[in-house]
């Protein structure tokens, strides 16, 4: 017994992700218990796909997941390991995410962040370098007990804007302003914020100013110009022209940024979006 409790400590110990190989991550084997857990204490899940066969798979173990930094953002997560180590290399096939069905993998070391609810949130392929790493755990909430009651609520009925806009809200909160979004766009095409005027005016301004902070300035210009041509008596227009100064001086359009901050002045002479926008005219002339 004393030499099979020695082997099986051996074989554990040469898994990725599990004990004695002080990495700081808590693996666990895919199972119903694990998905259990993260939705019943409301945090996103972690899931690596993985082979023993794969150089990538053992330089992220050894590079990635025992980067101190790396660490301590995944350890918000319930971390799943899957290892595919008997499959083909040339065809690996797929994999169960608990009863969300089968994700198909197409090369490994495969990284997907997941809500609790196991709807995929972000995904790579390949060696991830501990700072890009860092950066995509850093964008999913650590937390979703506020919105437990909408997100359980949309498993049934995911054309509930409300819902929709409640979840979206959360990422915005946390500064992770593509799934906000993601979630503000399909919120909008649902039939709630069709018949409710305020609410598809909130929306459309959150993913107007989202996309300004993600400097995605093509974008931000389009969901400005929709906004201001659906909403022309908006109270939130002193920002909305706040933002096509934004984007005029990111765009190097310093004509365009001139004539909005003026009519910024003109209708809003009060408004302390006035100054803001002579900041960043006074900084693009220096």
């Amino acid at each position: 017994m004393r030499h099979l409790r020695v082997a099986v400590v051996l074989l554990i110990s040469a898994i990725p992700g599990f004990a004695g190989n002080n990495s700081g991550m808590h693996w666990k084997l895919e199972s119903g218990a694990a998905w259990k857990e993260a939705r019943d204490t409301a945090h996103p899940i972690l899931v690596e796909v993985w082979a023993d066969w794969c150089p990538p798979c053992r330089q992220m173990e050894r590079e990635v997941w025992s980067d101190a930094s790396v660490t301590e953002a995944a350890n918000r997560f319930v971390q799943i390991s899957i290892d595919v180590s008997r499959r083909d290399e040339g065809h690996i096939g797929g994999v169960t995410l608990g009863s969300h069905g089968l994700y198909t993998v197409n090369a490994v070391p495969t990284v997907l962040l997941l809500d609790p609810w196991g709807e995929i949130l972000a995904s790579t392929e390949g060696f991830v370098y501990p700072k890009d790493m860092g950066a995509m755990l850093a964008q999913i909430p650590a937390d979703y007990s506020s919105v437990r009651e909408q997100r359980e609520a949309l498993l049934s009925d995911r054309d509930n804007s409300r819902d929709l806009a409640a979840v979206g809200m959360l990422y915005q909160h946390n500064s992770s302003f593509s799934l906000a979004n993601r979630y503000f766009k399909e919120a909008l095409a649902a039939p709630g914020a069709k018949e409710d005027d305020r609410m598809r005016e909130q929306l459309m301004f959150g993913m107007a100013t989202n996309e300004i902070r993600l400097a995605d300035w093509k974008a931000a210009r389009k969901h400005l110009e929709a906004f201001r041509a659906a909403f022309p008596a908006s109270s939130f227009l002193d920002q909305v022209l706040l933002g096509f100064v934004v984007v005029d001086v990111r765009q190097k359009k310093m004509k365009d940024a001139q004539q909005h901050a003026a009519e910024l002045r003109t209708a809003f002479p009060g408004s302390k979006m006035v100054a803001e926008a002579d900041r960043l005219l006074g900084e693009r002339a220096k």
